[in-house]
């Protein structure tokens, strides 16, 4: 801080002209302290930019998640499917190929039998059967293996697909099982 002795006249210029710098100092810190409208336009455009990139990672997490959710239950179906046809109650069932829904095929491997298969302890949801009755399409595609030196049609061919109704194309899951013509056999 400057000291100042008053003499004369002078000083009294010398006053006035401290004070003119004081006010223009202090106009110009006055001035610095707010944000230009650019500024502000670019900080919301940044915010923005960063709202709209985590909504998106949000939602392809939320997406993936029922993905791999639907995924499990299609698994957890086939085993259902494919553990009937190793109980073989129904061995007409597998002499031709088949499709329909989930619950059709599973009641035409499984007729009449005690042998019921419950997913709902695996995948707590209180609407997982619903699901699986309504919301996959089965193909169940039986063909035959010739073996050399066993026999004419020695090996059965399982192909069994689970589909979305609405989306045909591309198959949920999509597994082969093999079997003997005559007994049960091991996956491969």
């Amino acid at each position: 801080m400057n000291t100042v002795i008053l003499i004369g006249p002078m000083d009294l210029e010398i006053k006035s002209n401290q004070q003119k710098e004081k006010t223009t100092n202090e106009n110009l810190t006055t001035r610095q302290i707010g944000f230009t409208l650019i500024e502000i336009v670019f900080a919301v455009l940044i915010l923005s930019i960063s709202v709209v990139t985590l909504l998106g990672l949000q939602s392809s997490a939320t997406a993936r998640a029922l993905r791999d959710r639907e995924g499990k239950i299609a698994m957890l179906a086939a085993r259902t499917l494919l553990s009937a046809i190793e109980k073989k109650t129904n061995p007409e069932a597998l002499s031709r190929s088949r499709q329909g829904s989930y619950q059709e095929i599973k009641n035409l491997l499984l007729p009449d039998s005690e042998f019921q298969f419950d997913l709902s302890d695996r995948i707590p949801s209180k609407q997982t059967n619903a699901k699986l009755d309504n919301d996959f399409y089965v193909t169940l595609e039986i063909s035959f293996i010739d073996l050399p030196k066993i026999g004419e049609r020695a090996l059965k061919r399982i192909d069994l697909t689970l589909y979305r109704p609405w989306e045909l194309t591309n198959p949920i899951f999509n597994g082969v099982y093999y079997i003997p013509a005559d007994d049960v056999g091991s996956v491969r």
